[in-house]
């Protein structure tokens, strides 16, 4: 008897002196799994890009050594890159059309926000109001308004989600693909969103199996970082007009007609029209896949008439799968911004 309670002992002092891993989260979620692949379909810019992103790339568990991050610090970072970027104060910032909406911090759903210096509360503040951040209290249906909690510890799916939702609202899809993540575990903050692959499909996060339920750590942000600055600074912009102008139907008519002859004479893809309508159009040919489709549709935007553009575009040697772009306004020249898409994607 006093040999086993002499084992037991042991194994209770083994036990208690093998180190806690902090960076692991207490729930395990079960695993999705998201194929990433890189095709031929890139250029000798590209794969400069891509092995760029590579050297950032996320370990598969988080890094023990490194320091889990808050809710509050992670976003102040990623408005310092926004800001480093010139998205802040609007010095490089094209989208100023689809644009920031701007909402009260109660609309957000929170009545204040708990952090531990003044810089880092401005900044959640910054990202919460002006719907740089989707996964709110109001996105997640939690109607009654409470403290955001930015001294809570960080999981790499949220954060992951942060990129996403930055990426979304400061570059609206207007990314190209790279998705250089072989495979990504899932966690219920992901659920519903679209903020959550977009970080992996452009190339931000990279990495096999990662473990997105651990704690987030510095060097997951700052490796973050480095790619969104990356991807950001190789986006597709939006080509302007010199004057805005309204549209009329007959005009949409008109730049729809343009880009039929466009898409036949360079790549020789047929456009025609879909359910009998003059509006929608099916695009397929030469690494268009029939789903894509280019529509419009005019509408009272600005207290003015004016014109909504949206495409979707599935490449058959990309990850767009379906993306879909929404240009809205008078300044914008959709049908240049459109070939410009599709010029980077298919050459």
């Amino acid at each position: 008897m006093k040999k086993i309670m002499s084992i037991f002992i042991v194994m209770a002092l083994v036990i208690g002196i093998i180190p806690y891993n902090t960076t692991k989260a207490k729930t395990k979620y079960d695993r999705e799994m998201i194929s990433g692949y890189v095709t031929a379909n890139y250029s000798a810019q590209d794969e400069k890009i891509m092995k760029a992103l590579k050297k950032n790339a996320w370990s598969s568990r988080a890094n023990e050594d490194s320091t889990i991050v808050s809710r509050s610090y992670a976003m102040y970072k990623i408005y310092k890159a926004l800001k480093d970027l010139g998205i802040v104060d609007g010095t490089n910032y094209d989208w100023d059309e689809e644009g920031f909406k701007p909402i009260s911090l109660r609309a957000a759903g929170y009545t204040k926000i708990l952090g531990p210096t003044k810089t880092q509360r401005k900044a959640v503040k910054w990202m919460l109001t002006n719907s740089a951040y989707y996964y709110t209290n109001i996105e997640r249906g939690i109607r009654k308004p409470e403290p955001f909690d930015g001294y809570q510890q960080l999981t790499r799916a949220e954060l992951v989600n942060m990129i996403g939702s930055a990426i979304m609202r400061i570059y609206p899809q207007n990314l190209k693909d790279y998705a250089l993540s072989t495979t990504w575990e899932s966690s219920p903050d992901f659920y519903g969103f679209d903020a959550d692959e977009t970080a992996f499909y452009k190339g931000v996060i990279v990495g096999t199996e990662i473990e997105l339920d651990d704690y987030a750590t510095k060097e997951d942000l700052s490796r973050a970082l480095k790619n969104f600055k990356i991807v950001a600074k190789y986006a597709i912009r939006p080509v302007y007009k010199d004057t805005p102008k309204a549209y009329t139907k007959e005009e949409c008519l008109a730049e729809v007609a343009e880009l039929q002859s466009w898409l036949e004479e360079r790549y020789g893809a047929k456009m025609e029209m879909m359910y009998g309508t003059d509006e929608i159009y099916r695009i397929e040919g030469h690494g268009m896949r029939n789903s894509s489709r280019v529509e419009f549709d005019l509408a009272d935007y600005d207290g003015g008439a004016s014109k909504c553009w949206m495409i979707t575009l599935n490449f058959t040697l990309s990850l767009s799968n379906g993306q879909r772009y929404v240009f809205r306004g008078t300044k914008i020249s959709f049908i240049d911004t459109i070939k410009k898409i599709i010029t980077v994607n298919l050459g």
